[in-house]
């Protein structure tokens, strides 16, 4: 395996790691992809080498890009983070209505 073609199929097993977060279909996907890579060992003519490294990359690209999108997302969606009594509470104090507290504080 080319020093390139190691790069690309280690970022690629980062990239499977970080998408699963359950074991089995992580190791689902990574037999998945060492499968790919084993048969890739076969070829010999350099153009289609040069394709499946291209795909690989892609993929990689894309992956990355899913899960930077996925990270952002979490982080500036602020309707993930609340419950919904709470989104209640915080739309009624941004228009100047204080809901009553309700519970043991009283």
């Amino acid at each position: 395996m080319s020093q390139n073609s190691l790069q690309l199929y280690r970022g690629l097993l980062r990239e499977i790691r970080r998408l699963h977060k359950n074991v089995e279909t992580r190791q689902v996907s990574q037999q998945e992809l060492y499968q790919r890579f084993h048969s890739a060992r076969q070829v010999s003519n350099p153009e289609q080498l040069r394709e499946l490294n291209r795909e690989g990359q892609d993929i990689l690209t894309f992956l990355n890009g899913n899960r930077r999108h996925r990270e952002l997302s979490d982080l500036y969606n602020l309707a993930n983070r609340f419950t919904e009594s709470e989104k209640v509470q915080l739309a009624a104090t941004r228009v100047g209505l204080g809901l009553p507290r309700i519970g043991s504080d009283n």
